[in-house]
């Protein structure tokens, strides 16, 4: 009896948990592994189905896998890359999570055997949605993948296909493109909401502006999220695309202020105008998102390695 197609994520947090409840719903016949460092995280993936067994040996998890998927924090990459290296098998892909590529790209050339692939992956459509694990995080939302120069075609197949597989669109990019885009759509984003609420913390009303709420400032502290150690580490690693569209920001903000002021009239029409085809433009990238997904058991098949019936 052949053995059962293997898939090791390592780190069970929403999007580790997510990817293998996803995963699990498109086949039954996958077999996922998980490793965690914490014991409850490791007994949570369990309770919830989203892996049919952990190892809390990080090399043993990984050893019979054919995909390695490392659901981590970016600074967390090389040091797990370093260790699972020596006992990856042949033909394994490799990918991961992180919010960054060009460095995940460089560990992996760094660290990794040339008998494996790495296809550096970011479910950055299901980043930052609010909410526990679920299989649906990543439903109609784009997967960015970036190919490795030693990944072969069969392993950027099998990249493509697990982000299909999970319910997102495979969109490939360069690793330096990838991040210079990320920067703005996320980092930035964070950057601007983390001073916005820092500058609101230090002002003596502060703790009004807590009874009061709002729905508006509820968005910020999402934008911000739980982890904002995690937000601010990534921005100081992608600091000079960051840089950027703050300064950026920085002019824009200038403008807006004088606009408020009524000095520039014309200003103030023209950013409303912008900021309206903006929405529009955004809302029609959605309908287009909307479409049919490819052939989900088409792609599993091939994931697999199995033939078309």
């Amino acid at each position: 009896m052949a053995e059962p197609f293997t898939i090791a994520i390592v780190g069970l947090g929403t999007t580790g948990v997510s990817l293998g409840l996803a995963l699990k719903k498109a086949s039954r016949t996958l077999r996922i592994v998980g490793h965690d460092r914490e014991p409850e995280a490791a007994a949570r993936a369990r309770r919830l189905g989203a892996v049919d067994s952990t190892d809390w040996n990080l090399p043993s998890a990984c050893r019979a896998a054919s995909i390695v998927i490392l659901a981590l924090p970016l600074e967390a990459i090389r040091d797990t890359m370093a260790a699972i290296a020596p006992d990856l098998a042949a033909g394994c892909l490799v990918t991961d999570t992180a919010p960054l590529k060009t460095p995940v790209m460089a560990w992996a050339e760094e660290l990794l055997p040339r008998s494996v692939s790495f296809v550096g992956g970011n479910p950055i459509g299901a980043r930052g949605q609010p909410g526990g694990p679920t299989a649906e995080r990543f439903l109609n939302t784009t997967y960015c993948l970036c190919v490795s120069h030693a990944a072969d075609e069969r392993a950027v197949d099998s990249a493509s296909d697990l982000a299909t597989a999970v319910g997102a669109r495979p969109r490939f990019l360069d690793a330096e493109e990838h991040d210079g885009l990320v920067a703005l759509l996320d980092q930035a984003p964070f950057a601007l909401a983390a001073a916005l609420l820092h500058a609101a913390c230090s002002q003596g009303a502060w703790q009004e502006l807590v009874r009061l709420g709002g729905g508006r400032f509820e968005q910020l502290l999402g934008i911000v999220g739980e982890e904002p150690g995690i937000g601010l580490k990534t921005a100081a690693a992608n600091l000079e695309n960051v840089t950027r569209w703050l300064d950026w920001a920085e002019d824009a903000l200038r403008a807006l202020r004088e606009q408020l002021e009524g000095a520039d009239e014309k200003g103030r029409e023209q950013l409303v105008a912008d900021l309206i085809q903006a929405r529009l433009e955004w809302r029609r990238r959605g309908e287009e998102e909307r479409q049919p997904l490819p052939n989900v058991g088409f792609t599993l098949r091939r994931m697999l390695g199995l033939r078309e019936p």
